[in-house]
């Protein structure tokens, strides 16, 4: 049996049932709750399917927080790698090069880290913005 085969089965089981959780339209972000599982958007067409193993054309909102804690960390990393650069950087110190670049490395994850939850987290309150507040079950 085929991982399509599959599909088909799955998308017959869930046939003439609703969604009875918050799932958007990945377009527009429009609450689809209360619809059919394989169908298309009433507010601007687009064609889903959330039949679980299929999920296309759906946005499920993920409750997340602001990027606090991952902000703290690449603040911390930074003032640290800036302390080995300085330190790298004094005539008696040649054994802090290995320290700065594993404190540089650390520094550019954390970045990056707070960047992508950073956006999850914009997603997250743009989602919240296209729905009324009783509509959120968290």
């Amino acid at each position: 049996m085929d991982s399509e085969e599959v599909k088909r089965i799955v998308a017959e089981s869930y046939r003439g049932q609703h969604i009875s959780s918050l799932t958007l339209c990945a377009r527009c972000l429009y609450n689809l709750r209360g619809l059919p599982f394989d169908g298309q958007c009433p507010e601007c067409g687009h064609r889903y399917n959330a039949v679980p193993l299929i999920m296309e054309g759906i946005f499920v909102l993920k409750k997340t927080n602001p990027p606090i804690a991952t902000l703290v960390g690449a603040i911390v990393f930074g003032v640290c790698t800036l302390w080995a650069v300085r330190q790298t950087l004094t005539p008696f110190s040649p054994g802090m090069v290995p320290v700065t670049l594993i404190l540089g490395v650390g520094t550019a994850h954390f970045i990056l880290l707070t960047y992508r939850k950073f956006r999850e987290y914009l997603v997250y309150r743009r989602g919240l913005g296209h729905l009324e507040s009783d509509e959120f079950d968290g």
